[in-house]
């Protein structure tokens, strides 16, 4: 993850989050703005059950998509099976 101040990078190695968290978290969560003109970014009740619902209707997606495949040529769909 890039654009990380020591201080943060030092913080998510004591507190042992992995860079994979925060992008779940830019990725899920709510954006609100903090004193001297930061943001801060967290994941609430609801935004953790969409994001759930989000990554379950991704895993409904993968098992159909799992006995198929696309045919292409040049960039081109030209069949599926």
């Amino acid at each position: 993850m890039n654009n990380l101040t020591k201080h943060a990078k030092k913080r998510m190695q004591q507190r042992g989050i992995p860079s994979k968290v925060l992008k779940l978290i830019k990725k899920h969560g709510n954006l609100k703005y903090a004193a001297g003109g930061a943001m801060t970014v967290s994941i609430n009740k609801k935004d953790y059950q969409r994001a759930i619902q989000e990554l379950k209707n991704t895993i409904q997606l993968l098992e159909k998509a799992k006995n198929h495949r696309i045919i292409t040529k040049d960039n081109v769909i030209l069949t599926v099976i």
